[in-house]
Order: C-alpha cells, then sequence, then structure tokens
C-alpha cells in the first residue's frame, strides 16, 4: 500500500512490468485517492486504461476526504457523465464537503438545473439547519430557503395523491 500511499509511480510500474498478475487494483485507487495522489492516480489510468474503471466508490473517496481536484479530475476523465455528477453533488452534500460541492457548482458542465432534483432538494432540506453548503447556495442565490421547503412539500402531496 505503500505504493499509493506515497504516490510511488516507478515502484507501480515496476510492479506492472514485473508480476503477471495484476495488483489489487481497488485497493491501490482507493489509498491512492484517499491520500490525494492525483498526479499518481492520472498515471495509472492514463498508462493502464484496461485495470480499472472510474467507479463511484472513487468519487465517494475523494469527497469524503475532501479532495476537489482529486474529483473533478475524476469526472473529467469518466466524461462527466451526468449520474456522476448526480451522485457526486448528493455525496457532497451528505458528507457535507463544501470545498467538492464549490468545485462542482464553479465547473462548465454544472446545469443549475440539477440542484433542483427531488433527491438534491431532499438531502438539502435534511441537512439545512446546519449545512454550509445550504449557506453558501443561499448566500450566492442559487435559491431562496422557503423554495425548498416548497418543492418539497409539493413533493410529498405529489406522492400522497398516487
Amino acid at each position: 500500500m505503500n505504493i499509493a500511499t506515497n504516490g510511488d509511480i516507478d515502484q507501480f510500474d515496476q510492479l506492472m512490468t514485473l508480476n503477471c498478475q495484476q495488483p489489487n487494483s481497488d485497493i491501490i485507487f482507493q489509498k491512492a485517492i484517499e491520500n490525494n495522489q492525483l498526479v499518481f492516480v492520472q498515471h495509472v489510468f492514463e498508462r493502464y486504461p484496461d485495470l480499472v474503471e472510474i467507479d463511484k466508490k472513487y468519487l465517494d473517496r475523494a469527497i469524503s476526504h475532501h479532495h476537489p481536484l482529486m474529483l473533478k479530475w475524476l469526472l473529467e476523465y469518466s466524461g462527466n457523465q451526468i449520474d456522476h455528477i448526480q451522485y457526486a453533488l448528493e455525496q457532497c452534500i451528505g458528507s457535507d464537503s463544501l470545498s467538492c460541492f464549490k468545485m462542482l457548482v464553479d465547473q462548465p458542465f454544472f446545469k443549475k438545473d440539477l440542484l433542483s432534483s427531488v433527491e438534491i432538494l431532499e438531502i438539502l432540506y435534511i441537512y439545512s439547519d446546519h449545512s454550509p453548503i445550504f449557506t453558501f447556495l443561499i448566500y450566492n442565490h442559487y435559491f431562496q430557503s422557503n423554495e425548498i421547503v416548497k418543492k418539497k412539500e409539493k413533493r410529498f402531496k405529489k406522492l400522497k395523491n398516487k
């Protein structure tokens, strides 16, 4: 695991060259992401593209350890898939990672309507009393606090009537 923790590219390449078996790439990538070894992660993904795919657990790792640049790269490498972006937004709010959240909303691929999804509004409503993300959204005029309450009430009324 020192390879991933320290981001030792040469040692990893040597391991890949000498060893016919692939190393446990999942654990290596999780550790590298956790330790914010962006250059190492970039190298491995670009040099060994068949070794591993971008998975939501890697997004979780970057968000839970508050590594916005790592998250940005993972999203870009995955082609900015809308489901990954939506998932990242939900995880940023749920884990209260303001740094990763700010990075997401500053990206050209970010669409304000992503914040209108029911899941996002419900998460914001749950965490609105103490979340710096909620404060950030209100302060920067993404929406007003009563807008969340109204949308949530409207959604629950629709669910009741079904």
